[in-house]
């Protein structure tokens, strides 16, 4: 047997007599071999794997709590390029509001954070944003306050 058969996976005899290839055995395997190519690419080789490989690699995805790895990486991505962008780093907002100040900022970058982070799941959306809300300031429209979420205007 070749290096490149034992890599590939084990086979596995099932109950009807039909010899299934189990490439990956969970999704750690699968990331390894897959991490550099394009999303597209990953999505063929993913479909092209039998059912019960499927169900294996993503309820170990699941398991694995990769869900939350890989949307904290999403949103260390953002916060960089809104400090690129805009000139201000979030989770330095989030920590002086947390922390009791008020924290003025342009409405322009709050629209935006917002509208970039609408479709994210709360419990990921909460590490650049939680605890924390914005109020349109009363001296300029221009102007958001953020303060600690609770906090009476």
């Amino acid at each position: 047997m070749s290096n490149l058969e034992e890599q590939v996976g084990s086979m596995i005899q099932s109950d009807k007599g039909c010899v299934e290839c189990a490439i990956f055995n969970n999704f750690v395997e699968y990331w390894h071999f897959v991490k550099y190519l394009s999303k597209p690419q990953r999505d063929i080789i993913f479909e092209n794997l039998s059912i019960n490989e499927r169900i294996k690699i993503e309820k170990s995805y699941n398991i694995g709590g990769w869900e939350d790895l890989f949307m904290r990486d999403t949103l260390d991505v953002f916060v960089d390029r809104v400090k690129k962008k805009f000139n201000y780093n979030l989770l330095s907002l989030k920590a002086r509001v947390l922390s009791g100040k008020s924290v003025y900022i342009p409405g322009s970058l709050w629209d935006y954070v917002l509208h970039a982070t609408k479709d994210f799941d709360p419990k990921h959306k909460s590490y650049i944003l939680g605890g924390i809300k914005g109020i349109v300031c009363k001296h300029n429209k221009d102007v958001v306050v953020l303060l600690r979420d609770g906090h009476k205007e």
